[in-house]
């Protein structure tokens, strides 16, 4: 069993194995580590004292570990050095253990929140009538004042989700129609760019569709919904009835338009929603 604590070192005046590994250039060297994941180099540094010291001594390799532990993905810009990002994320990490803030904004919406998402910085959230707000929210690299914009989409979404990362918005949007348990109902998924409210230019399709069939007890009205983003990968949960009462499961690949997953058409046991993140 290893005894493998980070920015613990025993080891002292370590000389390299004689593997022929460790013949390599440094800079080669250093290239193999950076593809590593944090799991990965955390194996590497147990392995013996010259690896441990030649990761555990470069900001980039201690980042993408103490990265990796937080569960947490790199958005800093690529002209801040690693050493920097580190110290601003050790900062973020005590900030949180203590709850002491560097600063507080008030941060106040005109609108009624129908549905709203904090995702990277970005605060979102939208009202009945299709009136949506994003808030740009301060950070580590950007103390500046949070910027808010106003857009009224001109759809009525019931839901949706951001992915900054992606600049990549999806709403959720059943189409209007009387309540009815012989008639169906369509539901039309937006894929839009955030910045500008436009179809995504990386979506084959930016406008993906699903038919609700009628339901002789719960009709064809969507009670509760949930979106879920992950990379190319975009899953809607649905239920007709209350409390995720005839659920449905939908996944696709939202890049290529590729329906992937159907629970009506295939055997998935709908017991709880897990989120894909």
């Amino acid at each position: 069993m290893h005894d493998f604590t980070l920015g613990s070192n025993n080891c002292s005046q370590v000389n390299r194995p004689s593997w022929p590994f460790f013949g390599l250039p440094q800079d080669l060297f250093e290239e193999i580590l950076r593809h590593l994941d944090c799991v990965n180099l955390i194996h590497c540094a147990m392995a013996c004292c010259a690896l441990y010291d030649l990761i555990m001594t470069n900001s980039e390799f201690r980042y993408t570990i103490e990265l990796g532990r937080q569960s947490l993905i790199d958005t800093s810009a690529s002209g801040i050095s690693y050493a920097i990002r580190l110290e601003n994320l050790r900062r973020q990490r005590h900030a949180w253990s203590t709850l002491t803030w560097r600063n507080q904004f008030e941060v106040k919406t005109k609108i009624s929140l129908e549905a709203y998402e904090m995702v990277d910085g970005h605060f979102s959230c939208i009202d009945h009538t299709g009136n949506f707000q994003l808030v740009h929210l301060p950070s580590g690299e950007d103390d500046t004042l949070p910027r808010v914009s106003e857009t009224q989409l001109g759809l009525i979404p019931q839901d949706f989700t951001i992915d900054p990362g992606q600049d990549l918005v999806v709403f959720f949007v059943p189409v209007q129609g009387p309540l009815s348990r012989t008639e169906g109902r369509d539901v039309h998924i937006h894929l839009w760019t955030l910045s500008s409210y436009k179809p995504h230019p990386s979506a084959q399709n930016p406008l993906l569709s699903f038919f609700i069939p009628p339901d002789d007890m719960w009709a064809n009205e969507v009670q509760m919904s949930s979106v879920q983003l992950v990379d190319d990968t975009l899953a809607v949960f649905y239920s007709t009835g209350s409390g995720w009462l005839s659920p449905r499961l939908l996944i696709w690949n939202w890049k290529l338009g590729i329906l992937l997953t159907d629970s009506h058409k295939c055997e998935i046991p709908l017991m709880s929603w897990v989120s894909l993140s």
